[in-house]
């Protein structure tokens, strides 16, 4: 059984290290999202395939889902769905903050219902995406 790798940890000035899964295709998203989030004691597991995010999911304690709407193979939306359903058995709700370039807010509006807890709109702000961190995450 794969075992998750966190791929950059950023190490915590107080309080307990909580976990960032980055599910999106491009490094240079992923990059800037750690550099936005730097010195929040945050651990960060990244994939850029749906299918894998889902396993690293039921693997490890996930605090936090950032994920890209537009993925080859499994989309955002699909993945938050299969996330909403498999949280009866994991027993805990994971937050999920969906990130798109489109500009369609019929897209906004679906990635709502599959259940997603926020969406920003690419390109994100350092201070927007902090702002919609600190609602699905506040300070231990």
């Amino acid at each position: 059984m794969e075992r998750p790798r966190p791929q950059d940890v950023i190490m915590p000035h107080r309080g307990r290290v909580r976990t960032v899964l980055l599910l999106d295709d491009s490094p240079t998203v992923r990059s800037l999202i750690k550099v936005f989030l730097m010195g929040r004691s945050l651990e960060f597991i990244e994939t850029t395939d749906g299918h894998r995010a889902l396993h690293l999911a039921r693997l490890t304690r996930i605090d936090l889902a950032i994920v890209d709407v537009n993925m080859p193979r499994m989309d955002g939306l699909t993945f938050v769905r299969l996330l909403r359903n498999d949280e009866r058995e994991l027993k805990r709700r994971v937050p999920v903050m969906l990130l798109t370039g489109e500009r369609d807010p019929e897209l906004r509006r679906q990635g709502l219902l599959a259940g997603a807890d926020t969406f920003l709109q690419k390109p994100v702000s350092s201070a927007g995406l902090a702002a919609a961190f600190d609602q699905l995450l506040p300070s231990p």
